[in-house]
């Protein structure tokens, strides 16, 4: 049922809907889903990235290591820069779901 969050109108259902609250959007059992995955994501990266770099690093030359740490932050941040670019333009083609 969305008209605890949203406002009900007798519009089309593709215009925008307004939201209620501010705590409505919050209290969205959609929001708080992707929130806590959102979240369990960045804390397991968090702790798994070091041991990731500890394993791959060379044991006999440390500057190697660092410029391996450092390249795995780099890389993945270009694959997240190109795929969300790639995403934004192909979103009016493919069309948003809506929540």
């Amino acid at each position: 049922n969305t008209g605890a969050y949203w406002e009900q109108n007798d519009e089309p259902r593709n215009t925008p809907q307004r939201l209620r609250t501010p705590l409505a959007a919050v209290m969205n059992p959609t929001f708080l889903l992707f929130t806590a995955v959102s979240f369990s994501f960045h804390l397991s990266n968090t702790t798994v990235l070091p041991l990731v770099m500890q394993t791959i690093s060379p044991a006999n030359d440390p500057q190697k290591g660092i410029l391996l740490s450092g390249l795995c932050i780099v890389v993945a941040q270009a694959v997240m820069i190109h795929s969300s670019k790639y995403c934004g333009d192909k979103s009016p083609i493919w069309g948003r779901k809506n929540i």
